[in-house]
């Protein structure tokens, strides 16, 4: 019997081969850990299978010498553009296997799906979706293989010490220097009722707002572009966080409509601004310094968010960023525009990332035990003077 079926299915490959539509999917979600290794194979792979729709860059190094990667969906050029990061946090990994299987579903389907009665690749055509689908992967490695996952020996030692005080390393937060990534930005920095006064796993905010990579690196991409709204990916709780408590009134009624928006496709429930007090967080820092509306996901039912539960959580998340794309003029109040957000450079100068980056290039701190100018090795570099002859 085996061998007919066998034969069976070799007369049917042959006379029904698989179309180009139907090959082997490139992102793995079947497995648990979602490691940076597997998330930089897959994002080259679809780059190679699509790249007239997909493009991606290398941008800044982490401490641990992993380079972030920043990816450019739908049209590169388009007049309105969407920012999406995942992985902020380490043990909400799951975030990154997400984003990155919902990032080939619109790839294979862009020529072929349709979504409001519209091909997906003309839903796109003027729209660009910029993601960052693991925006700490440091942290990710030490969430999903321990102090192995650290590269140099003080990350591992200090790994360790966090684990012998009963911090379990699956459940790890920060990033390898221990700050809480999303407790680094400038507004409402030190203020989390939780905030830790040293490295730690949860909640240590840093030495000060933007001391980390990954924060910087955020900011810096979110000044690239004149985004109408952002979109972040956490777990857990199926709840979306929207707005910021020191947002304006005007940017936090723009984020409940982008909120709604993902609530009809995702059935998560919203919850407002006054019910997360500003504490540092990303979604403080766009409203107060962008004016602009920001909506966080938070998917699963705890941390880290099974596998078993991938499936529902994709299909329910689906079909977000089409509904965002055909519906983005919505989300923005009639007639709001480049006036009413700080002007780029104006919002450097506020956030003043160059000097802070400067200031810290020499800066030893016994707590870290290292020079962070080995975590910015591009700012250290001196131009070498000309002999005179």
């Amino acid at each position: 019997m085996k061998l007919v079926r066998t034969l069976i299915l070799i007369l049917l490959a042959v006379l029904f081969p698989k179309s180009a539509d139907a090959q082997e999917a490139v992102v793995d979600t079947t497995h648990q850990k979602y490691s940076y290794a597997e998330m930089m194979e897959d994002i080259v792979g679809l780059r190679d299978r699509y790249q007239q729709y997909m493009s991606y860059e290398m941008r800044d190094t982490t401490y641990q010498g992993r380079v972030i990667p920043l990816i450019y969906f739908g049209n590169p050029e388009a007049s309105r553009h969407i920012m999406i990061q995942a992985a902020m946090h380490a043990r909400e990994y799951m975030s990154s296997q997400l984003v990155m299987a919902m990032l080939e579903h619109y790839l294979c389907q862009m020529e072929v799906a349709t979504y409001a009665g519209k091909k997906l690749k003309d839903i796109f055509a003027d729209i660009c979706l910029v993601i960052l689908p693991m925006v700490n992967p440091d942290g990710v490695e030490i969430a999903q293989k321990g102090a192995a996952g650290a590269v140099t020996e003080d990350v591992r030692k200090w790994a360790r010490a966090q684990f012998m005080e009963g911090n379990e390393y699956d459940q790890i937060k920060a990033n390898a220097r221990g700050v809480d990534v999303n407790r680094n930005f400038k507004t409402g920095f030190g203020q989390d009722k939780y905030a830790k006064p040293s490295r730690n796993f949860y909640y240590y905010p840093g030495i000060k707002p933007y001391s980390e990579v990954e924060t910087r690196l955020l900011m810096k991409v979110a000044r690239e572009h004149l985004y109408t709204c952002f979109v972040n990916y956490h777990s857990k709780g199926n709840l979306i966080y929207y707005g910021s408590n020191a947002g304006s009134d005007e940017v936090n009624g723009a984020a409940l409509r982008l909120t709604n928006i993902i609530r009809r496709q995702t059935g998560f429930k919203p919850i407002p601004p006054d019910k997360s007090p500003e504490n540092g967080s990303w979604a403080d820092d766009l409203e107060v310094f962008f004016n602009r509306p920001s909506a966080t996901i938070e998917i699963g039912s705890k941390n880290p968010v099974p596998i078993e539960e991938f499936q529902k959580i994709y299909r329910r998340n689906l079909w977000v960023w089409a509904d965002l794309a055909v519906n983005l003029h919505t989300i923005l109040p009639y007639g709001f525009s480049e006036k009413h957000i700080y002007p780029l450079a104006v919002v450097a100068k506020k956030i003043n990332l160059k000097t802070i980056a400067k200031d810290m290039v020499y800066e030893r701190n016994a707590e870290y035990g290292v020079a962070i100018k080995n975590i910015t090795p591009e700012i250290t570099k001196k131009k070498k003077k000309k002999k005179k002859k």
